[in-house]
């Protein structure tokens, strides 16, 4: 707010609002709401580099519907980062998958039962 008259040359509070741009912040608004329970249910389940990833595919996604639907321009940068993140992504599910496989491959080892046929504690 303290920048609005020098970028647009008015206070935001001048702003003539209509049924229209109300109905677009209203939205905007249960979006953003929506987007935060749904880091908040995905922060609980993951892991913090989980969480991570899932950030850098909905930044992906941002990017490439904007360049779909707004006719947005993808520099060599932005490509060049997507790719990158891809990769890591690809290559962070694989060294997920082979530590799981080597943690069910190493865990078989006997458990000690007493008389009763329980385990022992």
């Amino acid at each position: 707010p303290f920048m609005d008259k020098n970028v647009s040359g008015r206070w935001v509070s001048s702003y003539e609002w209509s049924l229209p741009s109300a109905s677009c912040l209203v939205l905007s608004c249960l979006f953003a709401v929506l987007v935060n329970v749904s880091q908040f249910l995905c922060l609980g389940r993951f892991s913090a580099v989980s969480y991570q990833v899932v950030g850098h595919a909905k930044t992906i996604l941002v990017l490439l519907i904007g360049w779909f639907f707004f006719g947005g321009v993808l520099s060599a940068n932005q490509t060049l980062g997507m790719v990158l993140a891809v990769s890591g992504m690809v290559l962070y599910g694989m060294a997920g998958m082979r530590a799981k496989e080597l943690t069910a491959k190493t865990s078989i080892l006997p458990i000690a039962r007493n008389g009763k046929g329980h385990a022992a504690r």
